[in-house]
């Protein structure tokens, strides 16, 4: 049985670059998709971490965000070179809602939800979602979780990556258990 983990976009690898990720020295790569008025600006050496960490096979992949819809994700994950993390969530939000918390509950609905029916150990990466669910999701679901939530200006880093790793041994009983091994 596989870990899972439920991954952001915005704020996890398309980052806001400013002095905070100067001075963390974080390489940022722009890139322009989809029209010449939507750019991403991601990190490299997270975008090939997260690889390295994923074709290990003890992870499954989820990406769980709002360029969901209509497929953005795909385009944009072939572009940074993630294209093998096609499986995604719905975006089920209301382009009316205001406020980031009522704009992401359908972030925490989802993982409730998709947990009930495949409970596993799994990892949540979102830079705001979690400050307002993270409790939620916690109280309904059963198995071990882990919430990374990066500075959206530095995204993703090596010190989320080896946590991940780190809460993953921690937790290989657990899938143990659940498949009978």
């Amino acid at each position: 049985m596989n870990f899972v983990i439920y991954s952001d976009f915005n704020g996890v690898y398309n980052i806001t670059p400013s002095s905070n990720t100067t001075r963390a020295r974080i390489a940022t790569h722009n890139s322009e998709i989809l029209s010449h008025k939507t750019q991403i600006n991601w990190n490299p050496e997270s975008v090939q971490l997260i690889s390295q960490l994923l074709s290990t096979g003890c992870f499954d992949s989820i990406w769980h965000t709002t360029w969901n819809d209509g497929a953005n994700i795909c385009k944009v994950a072939e572009i940074m070179g993630l294209a093998d993390l096609s499986q995604h969530s719905p975006a089920n939000f209301d382009v009316q809602t205001k406020g980031y918390k009522a704009w992401t509950r359908w972030k925490a609905d989802y993982i409730i939800d998709h947990q009930q029916h495949n409970p596993r150990p799994f990892v949540w990466i979102d830079d705001k979602a979690p400050q307002f669910w993270e409790d939620h999701v916690r109280g309904n679901t059963l198995a071990p979780s882990l919430v990374i939530q990066p500075n959206s200006h530095n995204g993703l880093e090596l010190k989320h990556i080896i946590r991940i790793l780190d809460w993953a041994k921690e937790h290989l009983n657990w899938t143990s258990r659940k498949s009978g091994i």
